[in-house]
């Protein structure tokens, strides 16, 4: 377990903490593109890392991120209007470029003066239908990050984006927490024990390697961070075959990113911090089996139900106000009273509050790939204390970064099935 001292360290995210000083060496999503569909439209109020800022698109489609508040009065830009190339504050009429210049000063028509004066701007990128920003130093600014997905066609992946009040790294650990699976999503996974209750899975395909509910764990590091195995038994398809066992890889890409292997489905899965006790979670699903279904995959993950989430209302709306509108009458045939793996996730993560103190937990084997991600965090930490940049973010080629889930013979050294992610090399 963590002391008390490294867990306040790892949750704190706002300026001048140690790990958000760690976390302004990195990228991060924070938003989908089509939420700022249009040229000229709706600017967007953005918090990251307990920071304001204001994200708007100009009149040449170019995206800009300033901080929140004009340097005139101090009052929000997030208010203003996306006019002839650029954001203009609704108070006096100052505009900013994308690029933080002042291009006019409505109250005081001098140029010398707007020459003098730069809004803090931050670099943004888009990619697979997401919003990149980095806000760290300029001279620090790592490489722009590519990934699988980059390859895959436009019909063959999409990107949402889920809120909730939790702290980051509860949802980052809840996703590299292969164990809880054979227990938490019953109903999707384990076919033991829907068959005992004369049933079928409830929704979507099944894993029957997770009727093994006590993996065994291995972990190595990577030049992006760590990737671990969680290693179950598998039933043998024949009297006297070859033993088997599946292997389930998954990589953890620091600061907060993973790639988890669904059936015929990948999940590259950001868990970015809004402040210490919010984050939005930015998933980019890809096939490449042809065109992708959503409606599907909301179903799948149980946000298809609006009570719990919707595109236009992207709130996860399960709190202990409403008990997380679990069923606990129809909990005979559904283990967990919940529906879908996102809702089931998302539920468990929320009940225990945004500010876990981690130092009460009692870990056990099946913990290793939850305290390795709390390790590398922590090695973070004392990295940029001496100066140093943190891990991963030299390296920007992460299309060899994948996530096997295979059963294959026992004998198999796990490392094998991921040999690319030992060669990854830094961006030149």
């Amino acid at each position: 377990m963590l002391s008390h001292q490294d867990n306040e360290t790892l949750i704190r995210v706002g300026p001048g903490t140690a790990m958000g000083e760690v976390m302004r060496y990195y990228w991060h999503p924070v938003v989908l593109s089509a939420d700022l569909p249009d040229p000229d439209g709706k600017p967007m109020r953005i918090r990251l890392l307990g920071q304001n800022f204001v994200l708007f698109r100009n009149s040449d489609g170019v995206l800009g991120l300033l901080d929140e508040m004009c340097m005139h009065r101090g009052v929000s830009l997030a208010l203003g209007r996306v006019e002839q190339g650029g954001l203009r504050c609704l108070y006096h009429g100052w505009k900013y470029g994308v690029d933080g210049k002042i291009l006019e000063t409505a109250n005081y028509d001098n140029c010398r003066f707007r020459e003098k004066l730069k809004a803090n701007s931050y670099a943004v990128r888009e990619s697979n239908g997401v919003v990149w920003v980095y806000i760290g130093p300029n001279e620090q600014q790592p490489p722009f990050r590519t990934f699988a997905v980059d390859e895959r066609p436009d019909e063959s992946k999409f990107a949402f984006k889920v809120y909730s009040r939790n702290n980051y790294l509860a949802l980052w650990e809840g996703g590299l927490d292969s164990s809880h699976v054979s227990t938490l999503h019953t109903n999707t996974a384990r076919l033991s024990w829907l068959a005992d209750r004369g049933m079928a899975p409830a929704q979507g395909p099944t894993w029957a390697p997770m009727d093994d509910p006590a993996p065994d764990f291995a972990v190595a590091d990577t030049p992006f961070g760590y990737h671990y195995v969680a290693v179950r038994k598998v039933p043998p398809s024949r009297p006297g075959g070859e033993e088997l066992r599946n292997m389930r890889v998954t990589p953890a890409i620091l600061p907060t990113g993973r790639i988890i292997k669904g059936p015929n489905l990948n999940f590259l899965v950001w868990e970015t911090p809004v402040d210490d006790e919010n984050s939005v979670s930015i998933l980019i699903v890809y096939t490449d089996e042809g065109p992708i279904s959503k409606e599907m995959i909301y179903t799948l993950l149980g946000i298809d139900d609006d009570r719990f989430w919707a595109e236009e209302s992207p709130d996860f709306k399960g709190t202990w106000e409403n008990d997380f509108f679990q069923d606990r009458a129809g909990m005979h045939c559904n283990y967990s009273g919940l529906t879908g793996i996102m809702v089931e996730d998302m539920s468990i993560v929320t009940s225990g509050g945004p500010l876990y103190d981690r130092s009460h937990e009692h870990l056990v084997p099946a913990d290793l790939a939850v305290v390795k991600v709390r390790q590398k965090l922590m090695e973070c930490v004392r990295l940029v204390k001496d100066g140093q940049r943190p891990i991963g973010t030299h390296v920007a080629d992460l299309r060899e970064v994948v996530a096997p889930d295979v059963d294959v013979p026992a004998t198999t050294i796990w490392q094998d099935l991921v040999p690319s992610h030992q060669l990854l090399k830094a961006a030149e």
